[in-house]
């Protein structure tokens, strides 16, 4: 076990800062959104640093990124039924619709199609392909074994790939 120590916490921190960001970004799906979970994150984890051992930091910070994330998502579900309640239905509906267009017309064509994966496929997809990480290291951020790893992975990219035949006009007749 390693004890997170000031300069271990402080060197991880660094070494999987950018690759905490890529993975909130993708949960999150805004800049903004992410900057800050990491920072949250990384300040919760550093008043927290004393109590925590652990055995492999980089799987840990990951976990903890997207636990971070869900509680995020949970957080910003809650507020928008909240709002959709308390907001009357004779708003201005044409805004809503062009905000809700806007937003389409800006997300990846790529990320359109991982969405429609299961959510493990998403997140296999995102650590392997994405973060490159090790079979090892997805192993021990996901808790899943290495055949089914592989198995997700290989459903994930298959699917994949014949979504971007369909959608590209490309059938298979």
């Amino acid at each position: 076990m390693i004890m997170m120590q000031e300069t271990t916490f402080l060197n991880h921190v660094k070494a999987n800062e950018q690759k905490l960001f890529r993975y909130a970004l993708r949960m999150l799906k805004d800049v903004a959104k992410a900057e800050d979970a990491v920072q949250d994150l990384v300040l919760k984890l550093w008043k927290r640093r004393d109590q925590l051992q652990i055995q492999n930091l980089d799987a840990f910070f990951m976990v903890a990124m997207k636990n971070h994330c869900y509680d995020e998502l949970k957080k910003t579900k809650r507020r928008r039924t909240h709002y959709e309640k308390h907001t009357s239905l004779n708003n201005n509906n044409t805004n809503r619709l062009e905000r809700q267009t806007e937003k389409q017309d800006v997300l990846n064509y790529v990320q359109q199609l991982i969405e429609l994966l299961p959510e493990t496929q998403q997140m296999i997809i995102q650590l392997r392909d994405v973060e490159q990480l090790e079979m090892k290291e997805i192993e021990e951020i996901t808790g899943l074994s290495n055949g089914a790893i592989r198995a997700n992975l290989s459903r994930a990219r298959k699917t994949l790939r014949e979504e971007i035949i369909k959608l590209n006009g490309y059938g298979l007749d």
